[in-house]
């Protein structure tokens, strides 16, 4: 894996979740110690995933408890030989409410 020996940390073999931070194509770059934990189940031909992460992370993103948030998602499917930028992606931001 090129990526994996030129230490790019989006090379490595994920197990929970990243957050990711970007400002145009190809800018992207992963918020080290965010704190956050993901956990998927595959059950009767669908996924269930929760997601929890701190509210705010330090150089990242905030989000704010009764205002207005918004998130996207981007899921690589191995099985689908997507790595790398192939990716599944959310085109739209998604409004989230936290309460």
């Amino acid at each position: 894996n090129p990526g994996l020996v030129m230490g790019n940390p989006q090379s490595y073999s994920k197990t929970g979740l990243d957050e990711i931070v970007a400002e145009g194509f190809s800018t992207s770059s992963v918020m080290e110690g965010n704190g956050g934990r993901a956990h998927g189940v595959w059950q009767e031909g669908s996924w269930t995933v929760v997601v929890s992460r701190p509210l705010v992370i330090e150089g990242g993103s905030e989000i704010v408890v009764g205002g207005s948030n918004a998130l996207a998602y981007a899921v690589w499917q191995g099985g689908l030989q997507e790595v790398g930028s192939r990716k599944c992606i959310l085109l739209a931001w998604m409004p989230m409410r936290v309460m």
